[in-house]
């Protein structure tokens, strides 16, 4: 599903897994760099997507453009 173009501001803490995806070549967290690595646009991004609680948590980020349900593999 695409995020919406108006992004939540505020979601609930209700646990629905998604895996949330950015455009090609757009970084999101891989769990593995460190912030400093981020902030510098340095880091390692073998897969721009991961695991967000739910779609509202996911679509808030704004280099997320989508999700699936469930978990990332």
């Amino acid at each position: 599903m695409d995020c919406p173009e108006n992004r939540p501001d505020v979601c609930t803490q209700q646990y629905d897994p998604v895996c949330g995806f950015a455009a090609p070549g757009v970084p999101l967290g891989d769990g593995q760099s460190s912030g400093q690595e981020w902030a510098r646009n340095e880091a390692v991004q073998p897969n721009p997507h991961r695991t967000f609680g739910n779609a509202c948590s996911a679509c808030s980020k704004s280099e997320v453009i989508g999700f699936t349900a469930g978990a990332c593999d």
